[in-house]
């Protein structure tokens, strides 16, 4: 669950920018006349060179992310999002830390700004009992049923919020709009344990 969630952020904060499209284009544009030519190898050269740009483009966004950190932690909190601690990616969320449960906390940062968590995620009663019952005999869920779990069944809401939301709900839209606090305009990066 951890990877597939994280990954979608990295890739919505340092995803591809007008300026990586523009060159795409450019080079597929060049790919094309190629193909007029030679259409047999033209095949080819067209796959590897799509290979090595999205190897190219993927490796950015997972250096510039921070891919250099701890693979398989997670940010949490147990108050509301006023604090978060790191802890493996891979538990169920709602897990008990110190007699309170443990919600998935997104933190992100503003340049130059303090990080702060955004917003909380945690799995319905019901999602989090089937995956309850699907885990490991050391109580590791299984990453299948983590990362399959519908939008339906996960819900969040903003630190300090009282209510949470499906990710379905409308409202949803509104709590993963984030913003730094005392700088609404700032552009955000998110943080990675």
């Amino acid at each position: 669950m951890g990877g597939c969630t994280v990954l979608w952020h990295v890739i919505e904060a340092n995803g591809f920018n007008k300026t990586w499209i523009n060159s795409v284009r450019e080079v597929a544009m060049s790919i094309g006349d190629i193909i007029k030519q030679k259409q047999s190898s033209a095949a080819t050269l067209v796959l590897a060179i799509l290979a090595i740009l999205a190897g190219v483009l993927g490796y950015r966004s997972f250096a510039d992310a921070g891919g250099d950190r701890a693979v398989g932690k997670a940010f949490y909190s147990v108050d509301d999002g006023r604090s978060y601690f790191v802890d493996d990616a891979d538990k169920i969320i709602g897990f008990d830390h110190g007699g309170e449960p443990a919600y998935r906390a997104y933190v992100f940062r503003a340049e130059g700004g303090a990080p702060f968590v955004g917003y909380l995620e945690r799995f319905t009663p019901e999602a989090r009992e089937r995956i309850t019952q699907r885990a490991t005999s050391d109580r590791r869920p299984d990453a299948a049923a983590m990362c399959s779990v519908p939008t339906s069944d996960r819900q969040i809401k903003k630190p300090g919020g009282s209510r949470w939301y499906s990710r379905r709900d409308p409202q949803a839209s509104e709590v993963i709009r984030i913003q730094a606090p005392g700088e609404p305009t700032a552009a955000l990066e998110p943080v990675l344990p």
